[in-house]
């Protein structure tokens, strides 16, 4: 069956509202990727009808949510030979070429976009996440609440201005953003379990536990929503529901050396002592220089 979302976009860009369409994609959730591979095995085929500019920067975006950034780069490119005045092509591409480690140039990219429309959201929110990938963390800031000014109901603006002061322990303002993100429709396991890592880091342990719960309901092979919750059991006294959650984050990532520390610090306290230093011993082999003794 097809997804709502899948069905809105094709409509809207059916009816010769391709800007529309456009824009809804770019709004729909990062985790959406069933959402992303319905609309990249669509609007190909559309493509190969009739070209069309905003078309392959549709599915530049599909394709950069699902982690195919030189299909993006090559799809947005197509766009810009179409049309040079493409803004969010430039933009979309920018970012992609970011994450496949070239932030310099996905910077020029973000730049041409917004030298072209200064009043484009979208384009503040990439060049956002552009200088976040060159550390410049104050830069992002200041893109992002530009991207807020112009479009105050950009739940995804939210959400990464939510993450940016979760990087700055900004802890009570994180919550507030990823509040707002979510009363604007945002709903995906992401933003519960970056507000329930918010809510653990103030000490709202039954908060945090609810929250990754949401997250796990969300997307149940998730291994850091697990361990995140188990933290939050753990210093809510649940030991026993804290190592069970350890031990399901174990089960989804066999390497993730914090999943065995914290279990074995669970069952240390609940007086499993050999379990215990099998546990903390494994986090030491697999991660010696955060759990090793030297």
């Amino acid at each position: 069956m097809m997804t709502t979302d899948f069905l809105k976009a094709k409509d809207l860009y059916l009816n010769k509202s391709e800007k529309k369409a456009l824009a809804f994609v770019m709004e729909l959730s990062i985790d959406a990727e069933e959402v992303y591979r319905e609309i990249i095995d669509w609007i190909e085929e559309e493509l190969q009808l009739k070209a069309c500019p905003e078309g392959y920067v549709i599915l530049a975006v599909a394709l950069n949510r699902i982690g195919k950034n030189r299909e993006c780069i090559a799809s947005a490119t197509q766009a810009i030979e179409i049309n040079p005045e493409m803004v969010p092509a430039y933009h979309v591409r920018g970012l992609a070429k970011s994450e496949l480690n070239d932030g310099e140039e996905g910077l020029k990219d973000c730049n041409e976009a917004i030298r072209m429309d200064p009043t484009s959201a979208y384009a503040y929110v990439d060049r956002g996440y552009v200088k976040l990938e060159l550390d410049d963390k104050k830069g992002a800031v200041r893109d992002i609440n530009q991207a807020l000014r112009l479009d105050p109901d950009y739940a995804h603006a939210y959400y990464i201005r939510g993450i940016l002061h979760l990087d700055f322990s900004y802890y009570r303002e994180a919550i507030e953003d990823f509040n707002e993100a979510i009363r604007l429709g945002l709903n995906d396991n992401s933003i519960y379990y970056h507000r329930g890592f918010a809510k653990y880091s103030i000490e709202d342990f039954k908060g945090a536990i609810e929250d990754c719960s949401i997250s796990i309901r969300l997307d149940p092979e998730d291994p850091y929503a697990y361990f995140h919750r188990g933290l939050a059991k753990y210093d809510f006294k649940d030991f026993q529901g804290a190592i069970e959650d350890f031990s399901e984050a174990i089960r989804l990532d066999s390497e993730y050396a914090g999943a065995y520390y914290s279990r074995g610090l669970s069952k240390k306290v609940i007086g499993d002592k050999e379990g215990a230093e099998l546990d903390i011993g494994k986090a030491e082999r697999l991660d010696p220089e955060r759990y090793g003794d030297g």
